[in-house]
């Protein structure tokens, strides 16, 4: 199945002939979406922004900021701020600041690049996460199912269910497999990953 197309960057205020430049450092799989105003920027699925600050006005500016300081610990977003540098220390790993186009023209493919490969290594992470869980979920309610039906739940192959069940392992979830039914199950009848089980391990005395 194809990747679909991504949203990777996002442009406010920029000319024609700036947004085709951008789109001509673009990945191959990437596009270029236009906002019509702050509070539209992140609207966008984007990894990378690029704001002309002289067209946005100075209130919805700093909601972006507060925006950013509320999830600057969880967030790999890169904003790039054009006639602005009124950025504090801690916060210039996410904005970076530009006199002008012009100045940024010689290093935007480097960045776009940079975002691309770090986003890409993201989603896969997300992805594997999400077909673990389900994996585990199916196992759970279905104890004994075999590992030729888990594939087909999952929409992957036999190789990638051992593994996704091999990373449940390493992350702490106890998951057997039984040789006689052919099938796998959990030995405490539900997941420890959601952390019921320790609970119950650790207090005896409340069940």
């Amino acid at each position: 199945m194809a990747e679909s197309i991504k949203h990777l960057v996002v442009t406010l205020g920029l000319t024609k002939e700036q947004v085709s430049f951008v789109n001509a450092v673009l990945p191959a799989d990437c596009i270029v979406s236009i906002a019509d105003a702050i509070k539209d920027v992140r609207t966008f699925q984007d990894v990378v922004s690029i704001i002309y600050t002289p067209v946005v006005d100075e209130a919805d500016l700093k909601r972006l900021f507060d925006y950013y300081e509320e999830i600057f610990y969880c967030t790999s977003d890169v904003v790039i701020l054009l006639g602005y540098n009124k950025v504090s220390q801690q916060m210039k790993s996410v904005f970076k600041c530009y006199a002008s186009f012009d100045d940024l023209k010689p290093e935007l493919k480097y960045i776009l690049l940079k975002a691309h490969r770090r986003e890409r290594k993201v989603s896969e992470y997300s992805r594997q996460l999400v077909n673990g869980l389900r994996i585990l979920g199916k196992i759970s309610s279905c104890p004994g199912i075999t590992t030729k039906a888990l594939a087909e739940y999952n929409g992957c192959s036999v190789r990638s269910v051992q593994r996704y069940i091999e990373s449940l392992r390493v992350a702490g979830e106890f998951v057997e497999y039984d040789r006689k039914k052919r099938g796998w199950h959990l030995p405490f009848g539900r997941p420890m990953l959601f952390g019921d089980v320790w609970d119950d391990m650790w207090n005896p005395e409340e069940n």
